[in-house]
């Protein structure tokens, strides 16, 4: 089911209770506690099957908690345009430790935090904390599919750190990262911690990774026989990343002549 919000048709989401044989259910709008939907998924959480929240606001990690709570069957959960709550950061990312913090913000609501034991497929494109991912991340074992927006700023530290979460991942998609941090080395890092990830896609808009890496990585591929697809390139591809990826080609030329004098900005 696909339902629209709106207060000048409805007063909350209550009514969308009576729906006893409701298992897929997109839900666009709305406020996650002004407007009852965590009354609604206490009520109809045990037999959704799939979970889509699109510009639903005021989601935090108490609403990610109850969502494990009530909503053990999931198979399929996104956030799209989602409004989180921004949680309290005192750590850099990627700094030593910062794994820990992530999921230690809310200790007294986390303890609640049950594990969501047939999800396979999470997407999150919406503007978030890490502690959101991370909370997710560490509750989801048999995850085959993950799809992060730009949104979501992992860099290679945190994906070191949570590739070993989700050792049953077969599809990795990561939009569009601006991050230079970013780079080549979580795709060996995920190719080592996944050994059934099949395809890794949307590299080529990563900031951090060049045409010569990718190039490099589909010569492997093709010489080790592994079934990894990497999608192809298109319009995606931002600014940011084209314009790092031909300044790296063209050090890397000024390199081989003048060695290791030459810096890359």
């Amino acid at each position: 089911m696909r339902f629209m919000y709106s207060k000048e048709h409805l007063v909350d989401f209550l009514p969308l209770s009576k729906f006893q044989q409701l298992r897929d259910l997109y839900i666009c709008g709305g406020d996650f506690y002004d407007d009852k939907l965590l009354e609604l998924v206490e009520i109809i959480g045990g037999q959704l099957s799939s979970l889509y929240l699109q510009f639903v606001d005021t989601i935090d990690i108490k609403a990610i908690v109850m969502l494990s709570v009530y909503c053990k069957r999931l198979t399929k959960l996104s956030f799209s345009n989602c409004g989180f709550i921004p949680v309290d950061n005192n750590h850099e990312l990627g700094a030593p430790g910062s794994i820990v913090r992530l999921v230690l913000t809310d200790q007294s609501t986390i303890e609640i935090m049950q594990t969501f034991k047939y999800l396979e497929h999470l997407c999150i494109n919406s503007t978030c904390d890490l502690q959101y991912t991370s909370l997710l991340l560490k509750n989801v074992p048999q995850l085959k599919s993950l799809d992060l927006g730009l949104g979501v700023e992992v860099n290679d530290y945190y994906l070191t750190q949570v590739a070993r979460l989700i050792p049953n991942l077969e599809k990795l998609k990561i939009r569009a990262s601006d991050r230079s941090d970013l780079t080549i080395q979580s795709v060996e890092t995920m190719l080592s911690c996944c050994p059934d990830l099949c395809e890794l896609t949307d590299l080529r808009s990563w900031s951090g990774v060049y045409p010569r890496e990718i190039q490099q990585l589909i010569q492997l591929r093709n010489e080790n026989g592994w079934i990894l697809n990497l999608g192809k390139d298109n319009e995606k591809d931002t600014d940011e990343a084209l314009r790092r990826a031909g300044l790296k080609e063209k050090f890397d030329r000024l390199r081989d002549q003048f060695g290791d004098m030459v810096m890359i900005p």
